[in-house]
Parts: structure tokens; C-alpha cells; sequence
């Protein structure tokens, strides 16, 4: 029963490739071919925003851990997990908000990149038709007897 079932699907498969085959080629999507551009751009334009909010988050981490080994005081916490000091915490809540932005722009930016991915694949793999300035066309046709013949048209 499987083996029809799989032989079905590669006869409708077969039977779907040589209709698109006989078909006119397709126009280029021109959403396909300028959206790969975009996604490509917002990709590198997150990822370079990652980079930037991912720098501050270190810096800022560095400022918290100065402040630590400068007042060792400061850097108490409470009951409750958080920092005693409000100045610490705030710099520790800071780096933690710049870690998710940078994380989700990161995550962002990968999105896109792989949406940039899909385009490009699909513009690379869609039917193309000659174009239209192409002087030279030879043309191949089968003759009487299984002869073929052999012929050109130059286009002005």
C-alpha cells in the first residue's frame, strides 16, 4: 500500500514538473527580487544594533563592577534578591534591559537572514525567460525520417 502511495506521488510529482516545464517561463517577481535587498538590509541593521546595545550592556556591567570593588558596600543585597543600594540596582537592571534588547534584536536580525536566505533561493531557482535583446537564436526541429534540422533566425 505504501509503495502506491509513493509511486502516486512521484507520478503527480513528474506529471507537475514537466506541465511547469511546458509552460511560458515565468516574469520575475520584482517583490522576490528588491525584497531580498530589504530583508538583507534590516538583517545587517539589527545585527549592527545588537552590537551597539551589547557594547553599552558591557560597559555598563564594567561601571557596576568598578562601583562594587569600590564600595564593596554598595553592592549588598537584600532579602528580596535585589541590590540594597537604588543606584546599584538601577545599573544592574540596566545591563539586564540592554541584554534583552540585544538578544531580541539579535534574534531579529537572524530572522531576517534567514528570510534574505529563502529570497535568494527563490529568485535563483525561479524560471527565467531569454531576453528579449538576444540577437542569436538557433532553433533544433525534428524532421521527416528521424532527421533533424538545424537552424538560425538573427533578429534585428
Amino acid at each position: 500500500m505504501m509503495i502506491r502511495r509513493l509511486a502516486l506521488v512521484l507520478l503527480l510529482a513528474s506529471m507537475t514538473a514537466s506541465a511547469l516545464e511546458a509552460q511560458e517561463p515565468l516574469k520575475p517577481n520584482p517583490l522576490v527580487h528588491w525584497g531580498k535587498w530589504g530583508t538583507a538590509g534590516v538583517s545587517l541593521a539589527l545585527h549592527l544594533l545588537a552590537i551597539s546595545v551589547h557594547n553599552r550592556s558591557d560597559r555598563n556591567l564594567r561601571s557596576l563592577t568598578v562601583n562594587c570593588f569600590d564600595t564593596p558596600a554598595n553592592c549588598t543585597i537584600g532579602s528580596d534578591g535585589t541590590y540594597v543600594d537604588s543606584h546599584t540596582e538601577a545599573m544592574f537592571q540596566n545591563v539586564l534591559s540592554d541584554n534583552r534588547r540585544a538578544r531580541a534584536y539579535l534574534i531579529g536580525g537572524e530572522v531576517a537572514l534567514l528570510g534574505t536566505v529563502v529570497l535568494f533561493v527563490s529568485d535563483l531557482t525561479r524560471k527565467k525567460s531569454r531576453p528579449p535583446n538576444k540577437p542569436f537564436n538557433p532553433e533544433i526541429a525534428p524532421g521527416p525520417n528521424g532527421t533533424t534540422h538545424l537552424g538560425f533566425r538573427l533578429e534585428f
